[in-house]
């Protein structure tokens, strides 16, 4: 494998996006309750590949999430999904909000409508019932 972005860490391209829908999914069902979800539940959901909660695969997982939300206008779904203790987004968050051209100078401000607009998109997200 050569790390680059065609690299699925070995994981095949079905699995892959059964995986993707799985984390959607479940961020959606968090989301619906008003909840965040930690990265270790999220990676406990997903079935169709084993992912480390805070390894190189879920964070380009949680990176394609939060480019195909965004893209169909739904936000950065991966505003919700936090670290277990400290409640808030991992690094990674922010590198894919920043690549998505979002102001980030004042983190706590974007992270709060970032995820008002999120949670809204929950209630009638299209690709989980």
């Amino acid at each position: 494998m050569n790390g680059g972005h065609d690299d699925l860490f070995g994981f095949g391209a079905e699995s892959w996006e059964k995986a993707k829908l799985e984390a959607i999914c479940a961020i959606v069902r968090e989301g619906r309750k008003g909840n965040p979800i930690s990265y270790s539940d999220l990676a406990k959901a997903i079935s169709s590949i084993n992912i480390e909660p805070h390894g190189y695969a879920m964070n380009r997982l949680l990176d394609d999430i939060s480019r195909e939300e965004d893209a169909a206008g739904r936000g950065i779904l991966t505003a919700l999904v936090v670290l277990q203790d400290e409640k808030v987004p991992a690094e990674g968050f922010w590198a894919s909000a920043a690549g998505l051209g979002r102001d980030i100078k004042d983190k706590d401000a974007f992270w709060v409508d970032e995820m008002r607009h999120v949670l809204e998109e929950c209630k009638k997200h299209p690709l989980c019932r």
